[in-house]
């Protein structure tokens, strides 16, 4: 009976561990993983969506075989974005090396002192991590770092050869040494701090003996936090062959830490060849930055996600939403003349006289109420409701109206119309221009006798000619006959000529001069002129008015389209700022809607529109919104 316990326990002993291995409890983390992944046909992971820039829009995402290696090669048309269920090609595609932060975590205990050939295991392990260490490139994105019982030793090192001095100066007391949770979980404290590339990944080499009992649970909650924070643990357990069948629920524990947070887990006695680092870091070290054009023209929250397609492999990714904010652009006049005048020229050849100017420049200005500045498919100019001209291409600061069909005068209706990539439009305001066309066509009766008959003309002008000379003649003889009118004093005389002084020349008037605006760099609040020559108003007062009469606005604004007092702004004890019309012609206008006497609330970045000046209002300190991305 002795006997058959004994082979009984010998074959536990052999066999078990033999078993274990086969079955994925000691394997080296690179071979199990490789096993797990197999079956599976690779992952596509969108790690984020920016949409900052929109319409471009910019992604981060990793690719994924089914063996867990990072896909390299893969190429802007491998790839296409699904963007709210519709598909939207890639515009650029680059293969970033992020970087992983490197932990190496001992938890320090006698069980790691044991020698086999002649040194200890921790000799052993940091041995192959110096190896490891010096081949690894000086200008590496990697950063390195130094845990045990005790606290951080190294703390994020970004040269190899740092890393190599701070594992050399490391000698533990191992015989006295307790082993218990603190380099672990001053590992994970150390890979929650924030990384300097957001893509960075982090990673843990936990070096222990077998944990007690009384550990278990904490190593499930540390197994846990490891998956929330995606931090990936290869676990190093330092023990005997017998200790899968001696405490397979520590090694169980350990299993969990290691291959439920990515990473892995390995049992080494002593006499294995350790793992090689780079097979699990090298997936984690890069991530493919794209970058699209989208097509989405609404706001709200849409679904983002990817599908790859490279080889007989087809991936898609989970998807995100993100949060887009899309506002038709708004056309704004810049100092659009209120009267042009149109007079008759005749040219140097000679040939029929014409009405100039026979075209105007109509300057503008396109704000992108959004904050998303993206390029436009058309600019138009209506009059009088009828298209009168367009571009289509930039730059689209300016469109010409053609004069020529104006030849009588009158008041004509002008409306600017805008279209972006995105197929948004939307219209100004209308503005009245009056056109003054000088009547009369000058020298029309000459022109007429010479296009006539030529010998006609001529007899005819010498006729008049004649005549006018016989008037001329008979009208000064009768003047030389007449008596002088007053005491028979002849006055046309030098002599006897009264003297009559000449009439004092009238002095000009002062032209009214607009009223000088001070400047205030500490204003609470400005209106931001959008032309380029235009002048800012602060306010910094508790009430301002805004006309063109000195005598009644403060501040002065010299444009014929606005009234002696056009309107009002105020500041109210509450922070808030108050804008009222007063009864002006052209009216004052706020983010395009006309307002009355009673006035409305003014906000940050509201257009402001008065007459045909046009002013942003901002306040001091302000900033816009800026979109979010939700995951």
């Amino acid at each position: 009976m002795h006997r058959i316990l004994s082979s009984f326990t010998f074959a536990i002993r052999i066999l078990l561990p033999a078993w274990l291995a086969l079955s994925g409890w000691l394997r080296p983390p690179a071979a199990g993983l490789a096993a797990a992944r197999a079956e599976e046909p690779g992952s596509l992971v969108l790690a984020r969506v920016e949409a900052a820039d929109f319409p471009r829009m910019r992604l981060y995402f990793e690719a994924y075989d089914g063996w867990g290696n990072f896909i390299p090669n893969l190429r802007v048309g491998d790839v296409t974005v699904l963007e709210d269920e519709q598909a939207v090609p890639l515009d650029e595609l680059t293969r970033l090396q992020s970087g992983v932060q490197v932990i190496a975590a001992v938890n320090e205990a006698p069980e790691l002192s044991n020698r086999y050939e002649g040194r200890t295991r921790l000799e052993a392990i940091v041995s192959h991590l110096l190896t490891w260490a010096e081949a690894q490139p000086a200008t590496t994105t990697d950063d390195f770092s130094l845990a045990s019982n005790t606290g951080v030793q190294a703390r994020r090192l970004d040269r190899p050869a740092a890393w190599q001095e701070a594992l050399t100066a490391y000698q533990p007391a191992l015989l006295t040494a307790k082993p218990g949770l603190g380099a672990i979980s001053a590992a994970l404290d150390l890979a929650t701090d924030p990384n300097p590339n957001p893509f960075m990944k982090r990673a843990i080499l936990y070096v222990t003996p077998l944990p007690a009992d009384s550990e278990l649970e904490a190593y499930q909650n540390l197994a846990s936090r490891a998956r929330q924070q995606g931090v990936q643990v290869q676990v190093w357990l330092v023990a005997s062959a017998e200790t899968a069948a001696r405490r397979p629920d520590a090694v169980e524990a350990l299993t969990r830490l290691g291959e439920g947070s990515g990473g892995g887990f390995f049992l080494f006695t002593g006499q294995e060849n350790l793992p090689d680092l780079d097979a699990w870091l090298e997936p984690m070290r890069y991530v493919y930055q794209a970058a699209y054009t989208s097509r989405l023209n609404k706001s709200g929250s849409y679904p983002i996600s990817l599908h790859a397609a490279r080889g007989g492999l087809e991936l898609t990714s989970t998807s995100r939403r993100v949060e887009v904010q899309v506002a038709a652009p708004n056309p704004i006049f810049l100092s659009p003349p209120s009267t042009v005048e149109r007079a008759w020229s005749q040219p140097e050849d000679g040939g029929e006289p014409v009405l100039l100017p026979d075209q105007l420049k109509v300057n503008l200005l396109v704000e992108f109420p959004d904050g998303h500045t993206r390029p436009l498919e058309a600019v138009r100019l209506y009059a009088d409701g009828e298209l009168a001209a367009e571009i289509t291409e930039a730059p689209f600061d300016q469109v010409v109206l053609d004069l020529s069909g104006y030849t009588e005068s009158g008041a004509h209706a002008l409306q600017l119309e805008v279209v972006d990539s995105l197929g948004l439009t939307r219209r100004s305001i209308e503005i009245t221009m009056q056109v003054q066309v000088e009547p009369g066509r000058p020298g029309t009766l000459l022109q007429r006798l010479l296009r006539n008959d030529g010998l006609a003309g001529y007899i005819a002008i010498a006729a008049a000619a004649l005549a006018l000379g016989l008037v001329l003649a008979v009208r000064w003889r009768g003047q030389r006959h007449e008596e002088p009118a007053d005491g028979g004093q002849n006055f046309a005389e030098p002599v006897t000529r009264p003297i009559i002084p000449a009439p004092e020349p009238r002095r000009p008037r002062p032209a009214r001069r607009p009223a000088p605006l001070r400047e205030d760099p500490n204003a609470p609040a400005w209106l931001a002129p959008l032309a380029e020559d235009g002048r800012t108003v602060p306010v910094n007062r508790k009430e301002i008015t805004l006309g063109s009469d000195p005598q009644q606005a403060s501040v002065v604004l010299d444009c014929p389209s606005v009234s002696p007092l056009h309107c009002r702004l105020q500041a109210l004890p509450d922070g808030t700022y108050w804008l009222s019309d007063c009864g002006s012609v052209a009216g004052t206008w706020v983010n395009y809607a006309p307002i009355s006497s009673q006035g409305v609330r003014l906000e940050h970045g509201d257009l402001i529109q008065i007459g045909r000046m046009a002013y942003r209002f901002a306040l001091s300190g302000a900033q816009n919104p800026q979109p979010g991305v939700e995951s």
